[in-house]
């Protein structure tokens, strides 16, 4: 099996040394999400309208013999009547707002040279399986250990923590009865033995190149999280829970479950 490479690069492609140095070699590349944000602001300014509509003129009961003054009202010395109509206005003003964004090449720093083809080309065609079928499988299970650096799988980092090392059956047997010695007691022990259990999987999953980024983040993340010796069993649990849906199949970009 290819050795995986920091970059989640693996195996064998075409060596340099057969490329025509004024050839253009065409890789794939990938797509990546930032954010900044930005603050917009909006001036808004209103200014009232009147419209004088077609006045409607209504006789006020009947006819009357008595002069307007007699009736309370106050002639006019310029024959016409002004007066004052308000009335409060409430504005709704809609705004979007949004932005139009630009970009440009930045900075290109280089890394490290490989002697040969280091980029994989292809996703892994492979498929996964539950953390159940490597409890039963035990012939899987131990061809998968074997083939493991060293024939181990470090659940954590070296001895830091929580962490245990899996190399034999015997420690399967133990990951899988909950006895794992070097876990954290008290409540919310279910959530660490799952997580051990799931991340057991993982592994056994990616040595049988089921493998995809989603994965390699997840089992470097319960990783570093049981070698910090840090009590946490929400996060035990969410990490146990991302490990179960890689296992299962149900990871975005990531391998099927086996049927």
């Amino acid at each position: 099996m290819n050795e995986q490479k920091p970059c989640g690069c693996g195996g064998n492609n075409i060596a340099n040394s057969a490329l025509d140095p004024f050839e253009e070699v065409l890789a794939p590349g990938c797509d990546r999400t930032v954010s900044k944000e930005v603050c917009v602001e909006a001036n808004v300014t209103i200014r009232p309208t009147v419209d004088a509509r077609t006045p409607i003129v209504n006789c006020v009961g009947g006819p009357s013999l008595r002069s307007c003054a007699a009736l309370g009202f106050i002639p006019s010395d310029t024959g016409t009547c002004t007066f004052s109509v308000s009335q409060v206005l409430c504005v709704n003003v809609p705004i979007h707002f949004d932005a139009e964004a630009r970009v440009v090449r930045g900075t290109v720093a280089c890394g490290t040279t490989f002697p040969e083809g280091n980029c994989q080309d292809e996703p892994s065609t492979a498929c996964t399986f539950s953390q159940g079928r490597f409890r039963t499988d035990e012939e899987l299970t131990a061809e998968l250990l074997a083939s493991a650096p060293g024939g181990q799988i470090v659940l954590g980092i070296g001895t830091q923590g929580f962490s245990f090392t899996v190399d034999s059956m015997d420690d399967v047997d133990t990951v899988y009865n909950n006895e794992v010695p070097t876990r954290p007691m008290g409540p919310g022990l279910a959530a660490y033995n799952n997580l051990y259990i799931q991340l057991l999987a993982a592994n056994l999953n990616v040595l049988n190149n089921a493998t995809c980024p989603f994965a390699e983040t997840a089992i470097a993340a319960a990783n570093a999280f049981l070698a910090s010796g840090v009590v946490s069993n929400d996060t035990a649990s969410t990490l146990g829970t991302a490990l179960d849906t890689y296992n299962n199949g149900n990871a975005a970009g990531c391998p099927e479950h086996c049927e």
